[in-house]
């Protein structure tokens, strides 16, 4: 018996009930996929702190399951993947693996092994004890993109991984998409570009993903620069539009196509100083898929 570990990059903290004043869970098992996986909530780093690197030094969340055989480690972390992907599209928030490994510990509430530098904690979620995603492939690569697109640090790749995502969602066919697309965003007016599209479907395929995806290009078609402020802003803006398209079509194609299970958690985690600070401002509460 072995353990599979991925340390976490996102800003998701798991709390018991919202609106909560009671810290943070210091571990949530969830069940998915017939595994029980388990979410060590991030915790501050008391040495970094020690040395006088400032009291915001966190170590990410680790996300942990048990196996048994070299093979089953690899499907346990293919099924640690689309675990993340469901929570990153059921509560819209990035998530991502910034490292991943084995550990020798055969209790799936030991502590993790790896500790790695993490990012403060600002989204609050209720726990769960179980998610569900509808048995489908490409759902499942529906999810994958979105997720890769929420967690991208590039407008580029933001908009690209969101636009493969509403484009696998309808099976790679065109004319589906740009009908279902032109229809959704008819109500929004159309940037004003050079590029003369008179519709979003143009304008979203061939001013914004051809030209992310071709970065020379014949003359007299549309280029983007990551260093041009306006192409930013474009690509920024256009991804919010496909982010609520892709959540329609999915909606749509797949109704109920991840669901969650009530609560389940430790009893009273005792937290001497909550790591996330005072967020009583901004925390922020999520809404189901719908």
């Amino acid at each position: 018996m072995a353990r599979y570990e991925a340390a976490l990059r996102t800003p998701v903290i798991w709390c018991a009930e919202l609106p909560t004043d009671d810290g943070p869970v210091e571990k949530v098992e969830i069940e998915f996929e017939g595994r029980t996986f388990v979410w060590h909530h991030g915790i501050v780093d008391e040495a970094a702190v020690g040395a006088g690197f400032g009291a915001d030094q966190f170590r990410c969340p680790v996300l942990t399951v048990i196996y048994s055989t070299a093979d089953e480690r690899r499907e346990a972390a293919h099924s640690a993947r689309r675990l993340l992907s469901a929570i990153s599209h059921h509560h819209r928030v990035p998530i991502s693996i910034e490292f991943e490994g084995g550990s020798g510990f055969n209790k799936h509430l030991d502590h993790p092994i790896l500790l790695h530098e993490g990012q403060r904690p600002s989204h609050v979620i209720q726990t769960v004890s179980a998610l569900v995603v509808v048995a489908d492939h490409r759902l499942g690569l529906v999810l994958a993109l979105e997720r890769e697109a929420r967690a991208a640090n590039s407008a580029l790749y933001e908009f690209l991984a969101f636009f493969n995502a509403l484009d696998a969602a309808f099976d790679g066919e065109n004319g589906e998409l740009d009908s279902f697309v032109n229809t959704l965003l008819e109500s929004e007016s159309l940037p004003e570009e050079k590029s003369g599209s008179t519709t979003w479907s143009h304008y979203l395929r061939e001013r914004l993903r051809n030209a992310v995806a071709h970065a020379i290009r014949h003359e007299g078609r549309p280029l983007l620069n990551p260093d041009d402020i306006d192409d930013l802003t474009a690509l920024r803006n256009a991804s919010r539009h496909l982010d609520r398209a892709l959540r329609v079509r999915v909606s749509e194609r797949w109704p109920g196509g991840v669901t969650t299970k009530g609560a389940r958690s430790e009893a009273k985690p005792h937290i001497a100083a909550p790591p996330w600070g005072d967020y009583s401002a901004d925390r922020s509460t999520t809404t189901p898929t719908p």
